[in-house]
């Protein structure tokens, strides 16, 4: 293209021309201040020292004729900043060096954390269909809250067992209405509690918000990144957010079916008269 050059490799060890040669460009160590190369704590650009630009290697995939590897280009401009063209060696072999440390290898933790992050995050990004093949196992995540696909987990042949991966569907199903029949049941009682009616004492409702809370922003949180995620996704990817729907389910049916073991009369008993079915009922007497 006009900003990137291609790279590729070619020759022997015996035969080659100027296009060989690269000038290794040291961009720092993480500990110490000298041009001395090491492995892993080093960053490094290489330049080509007849065209003048820098390897670079970014986030685009080749397509199955490059084996779904990383592309790899000759940058034409010199951006210092460009972190796709910095390079570290991650191994080496040398029987006459002695043997590094872990002391020499000590990073910080924070960094660690954030390169991590972003790596999987990259990685997990990159798992994507082949447009050129039909995909049977692939799934949405609107096709899992109601269990509209299964998975096949092997070889589907006729002379091989096969197992075909499918939830409970009274289970699955529940779990997903439970979750509307929360926000309705929410929204009852906020309503009746703006008109002054106490339907919970103050302990009773802060437990009702904190259970209904953990089960519904669980879920949320487990299931709504796949509808952002880039990757293929398929139906165990839900199985996180299905527990938290499962507990929401168990949650619901006791909050509309329990009811107290005793109850006692906070009026005068009088009042009760009618309802002695045996006059040795010494209810009001």
């Amino acid at each position: 293209t006009k900003s990137q050059w291609e790279v590729s490799g070619y020759g022997n060890d015996t035969i080659g021309d100027l296009n060989d040669y690269w000038v290794v460009e040291v961009v720092d160590d993480m500990y110490t201040k000298t041009d001395r190369i090491r492995s892993l704590t080093t960053r490094m650009r290489f330049r080509h020292k007849h065209l003048g630009c820098y390897l670079r290697a970014a986030n685009a995939i080749l397509p199955q004729w490059g084996f779904k590897q990383v592309e790899v280009t000759c940058d034409k401009q010199n951006n210092p900043k460009d972190l796709h063209t910095y390079w570290n060696i991650e191994r080496h072999w040398n029987d006459l060096l002695p043997s590094g440390g872990r002391a020499n290898y000590k990073s910080n933790f924070l960094n660690d954390f954030w390169h991590l992050n972003v790596a999987m995050y990259t990685t997990n990004n990159a798992l994507v269909p082949d447009p050129d093949k039909e995909d049977i196992l692939a799934s949405t995540p609107g096709q899992w809250p109601l269990l509209k696909v299964g998975l096949r987990m092997c070889s589907w042949a006729d002379d091989v067992v096969k197992f075909y991966l499918l939830g409970n569907p009274v289970v699955w199903w529940s779990g997903t209405a439970s979750l509307i029949i929360f926000v309705f049941i929410l929204l009852w009682y906020l309503a009746r509690k703006q008109r002054g009616y106490k339907d919970f004492s103050p302990a009773q409702w802060t437990h009702f918000l904190f259970v209904g809370k953990v089960c519904a922003i669980g879920w949320l949180l487990h299931y709504l990144p796949f509808w952002i995620m880039g990757r293929v996704t398929y139906l165990h990817h839900y199985f996180p957010a299905l527990y938290f729907s499962i507990l929401m389910a168990a949650f619901v049916t006791d909050h509309l079916t329990s009811s107290y073991i005793a109850f006692g009369i906070d009026y005068p008993a009088s009042e009760l008269k009618g309802r002695k079915w045996f006059e040795t009922w010494n209810i009001v007497d």
